[in-house]
């Protein structure tokens, strides 16, 4: 543990909820025995936690197990002052998914929860009515595996009932704030998603086979439905805090990690893929910027490719001529199927967040493999430095006009509202965005993510050597909330780093 990460201030006397170093001193007693010349130490977890971490949530039973953690602890260190900050590191710990693996939940009855999905696992089930529908295209009816034209016209008849009926449902509410409310509460919690990529080994698959091959089967024959809202996931559905910008072409376990790592374990995400409904019909649900509004903050996946975007310099991005040589290569036409900043949907979202002033961070884990450790089954995360380097060359190509889309239609509609006037605009804040990601995944302060997400504890803990890059990550991203939190909890640090005193930012 860095011993430069003592808490530091407080709030001033008589604020509730809030305590000054002094205050989880007095929650200490120490007698010293002078024989064993050893600190015993008596530690009143509801004074330090209440007061030092309000924003957690600890149940009686946990109280007990982090007593005994607390015992173990003043075995190890030797100051009071040195106790009370690991356990309060550990418990933050306790609260969060590592940021190195991720860990198969236990909390989770597979057979009850996941039982009826297992049947979707390697990729063999899929919808026996399996269409689309393309809006404004000479043939909009397609089929759902190769995109190719539906002309059957009992079919095209058929689903066409289908879309009439969906499209009645959501009537009511379409277009309106109340909408947007309602897809915002089809947020998963994330130890579901994890029980759920454990359980179907779906690290590897595709986001587009997620929908292909486990949502549109699962939900067919429930009234064609919106995945969050089948029976099954009741428990694990609800408002969403987070909203995940990503690529269906990346991969799924990559989505995953992104979601996860370095996050509470109670945190509600919002992911299209769940919360929007897969068939045609689902118009009402493509207003995307209702359910920004009501999210905390936003993170794009975007784990690195090899090859070119990895590079700097001339062989970089930052060449004209290398740059304009790579728009026109084959790499580039593969890279952009699965680079969000080269998709329409995740462009115009990542406009969206910003010109809403929510925060946004880029998460650049990857899947690794999965392994057993004491027991538990794991996933191993994959964090490379060369994530700066893409997301650097990337805010030098990003051009909202030429992004690709699916669905053509699609982007001739988001293309109309952004309007032509505002797509300069909207090339630098995006450009902008991502230099202050390279920073950010540079500095790789995840408790800066956290309190962005709405998990404010963990800034609060944060050790005074890092105190600097987490300063200068927030002020790269404008993010004054978080200078203001940094202020208040560790001003000493912040002075300190300020003066050019301490700190390695």
């Amino acid at each position: 543990m860095d011993k430069g990460s003592e808490r530091e201030g407080g709030a001033p006397p008589g604020a509730e909820g809030k305590a000054s170093s002094a205050g989880i001193d007095r929650a200490f007693s120490t007698k010293k025995k002078k024989k064993k010349k050893k600190t015993t130490t008596k530690l009143d977890l509801h004074a330090i936690l209440g007061q030092a971490c309000p924003n957690l949530k600890i149940s009686s039973s946990a109280l007990k197990a982090m007593s005994t953690m607390a015992t173990s602890v003043a075995g190890e260190v030797a100051t009071n002052e040195a106790v009370q900050e690991e356990v309060l590191t550990r418990v933050v710990a306790n609260s969060t998914h590592s940021l190195s693996w991720l860990t198969r939940p236990t909390n989770i009855d597979e057979g009850a929860v996941i039982g009826s999905f297992t049947r979707c696992a390697g990729k063999t089930e899929m919808a026996d009515q399996d269409y689309k529908y393309w809006g404004g295209a000479d043939l909009p009816w397609r089929n759902g595996v190769d995109d190719t034209p539906v002309l059957d016209q009992g079919v095209i008849a058929s689903e066409e009932q289908h879309k009439l009926t969906a499209e009645a449902s959501d009537q009511a509410t379409s277009g309106t704030p109340a909408h947007a409310d309602k897809l915002r509460r089809c947020g998963v919690r994330i130890d579901f998603l994890l029980a759920l990529t454990f359980a179907l080994d779906m690290w590897e698959w595709k986001t587009w086979e997620v929908v292909q091959y486990l949502v549109k089967p699962a939900t067919e024959n429930e009234g064609r439905c919106r995945f969050a809202e089948l029976a099954s996931m009741r428990e694990y559905v609800g408002a969403a805090t987070v909203f995940m910008s990503h690529c269906w072409g990346g991969r799924w376990g990559d989505l995953v990690v992104a979601t996860c790592a370095g996050a509470d374990k109670k945190r509600f995400v919002w992911i299209d893929v769940f919360a929007v409904r897969q068939w045609p019909g689902n118009g009402a649900d493509l207003d995307f910027r209702g359910v920004l509004t009501g999210c905390t903050a936003a993170i794009v996946t975007c784990a690195p490719i090899e090859g070119t975007l990895l590079k700097d310099g001339e062989e970089g991005m930052s060449d004209f001529k290398s740059r304009e040589a790579f728009l026109r290569s084959d790499e580039y036409a593969a890279a952009a199927k699965v680079l969000p900043f080269c998709r329409l949907w995740c462009v115009v979202e990542i406009a969206a967040v910003l010109t809403l002033e929510k925060p946004l961070m880029f998460a650049c884990g990857k899947a690794g493999g999965v392994f057993k450790d004491r027991g538990e089954t794991r996933l191993r995360v994959e964090r490379g430095i060369e994530a700066v380097q893409m997301l650097t060359n990337c805010s030098l190509l990003v051009d909202v006009a030429a992004a690709q889309c699916a669905v053509p239609a699609d982007k001739e509609r988001e293309l109309a509202a952004i309007g032509p006037a505002n797509f300069a605009r909207i090339n630098r804040i995006v450009a902008a965005a991502l230099q202050a990601g390279a920073i950010a995944v540079e500095a790789n302060i995840f408790e800066v993510d956290s309190f962005n997400c709405g998990e404010a504890s963990k800034l609060d803990f944060l050790p005074s050597s890092r105190v600097g890059k987490a300063f200068i990550v927030a002020c790269s991203a404008g993010q004054l909330a978080v200078l203001v939190e940094l202020r208040r909890a560790r001003p000493k640090s912040v002075a300190a780093y300020l003066a050019g005193e301490e700190g390695d930012g």
